[in-house]
């Protein structure tokens, strides 16, 4: 995994320092991670909006045919739901407000893709390629505890639920596969604007953790643990600056 690392930064390296850099671009937009959930069908991994951040050079090969180099920011974050009963055998929901901070990654990339021009305002490209995590750091460590009230929003049942989070940890992942595509609007000789959707995942677990609940009706303690292998989709917006004419 360390030698995929340092050929990826190689490469980077060697198109910053190409003899022409075409363009740049910056983009940042909202992004959905996905966990899962391991030993427990009564907690449920919710969707949530993140933000994640980019800057990018390019350096085109032909008319059509170009490659980037790119540094990002993303940080992750888990949001869930657990399900207990009381002792009327009613559902009772909690946690679901919670936002859990896991961690937060500084990566590179390196992607080949291919473009086309629509329109004398319009061009359209979709790429290809994987990131590496530069830095990785946890932003949780050790136990947290939670007291929260168990409601059912439909009868007003609700009783307290004790919950902890704990056993926050990185994984071995470390590479991620990605692909975008997207569309850029000409603003100027040199100004576009930059809009894509993006997805990635890793086969690798990025991050885990572990939490413990029980509440008055259910006192016998449950676990489940949480799991992000870097699957995401991303939509961001942002501008293409050209440097050079190809």
């Amino acid at each position: 995994m360390r030698i995929l690392t340092s050929l990826l930064l190689l490469a980077i390296i060697n198109i910053s320092y190409a003899q022409t850099i075409h363009y740049f671009r910056v983009q940042m937009g909202p992004k959905m991670e996905n966990y899962k959930v391991l030993n427990n069908d009564n907690v449920k991994a919710l969707s949530h909006v993140d933000v994640g951040a980019g800057l990018l050079v390019g350096k085109r090969f032909t008319e059509n045919f170009y490659a980037e180099a790119g540094v990002f920011k993303n940080d992750y974050s888990a949001k869930f739901e657990i399900t207990t009963k009381n002792q009327d055998g009613i559902e009772l929901k909690s946690f679901s407000d919670q936002l859990y901070p896991t961690f937060s990654t500084a990566q590179a990339g390196i992607f080949g893709g291919y473009r086309s021009e629509y329109s004398e305002k319009w061009t359209w490209y979709a790429q290809g390629g994987v990131q590496s995590t530069l830095t990785k750091k946890l932003e949780r460590e050790g136990s947290q505890f939670f007291y929260e009230i168990a409601k059912n929003e439909a009868s007003g049942d609700e009783e307290q639920i004790e919950v902890i989070t704990f056993s926050n940890g990185l994984g071995p992942g470390n590479l991620i596969f990605r692909a975008d595509a997207g569309l850029y609007r000409s603003v100027s000789e040199h100004l576009a604007i930059d809009m894509s959707v993006s997805g990635r995942f890793s086969n690798l677990v990025f991050n885990e953790f572990e939490i413990e609940y029980f509440s008055q009706s259910e006192p016998q303690k449950k676990r489940a643990v949480l799991q992000n292998n870097a699957k995401s989709f991303s939509f961001s917006i942002g501008l293409k600056y050209k440097i050079n004419d190809y």
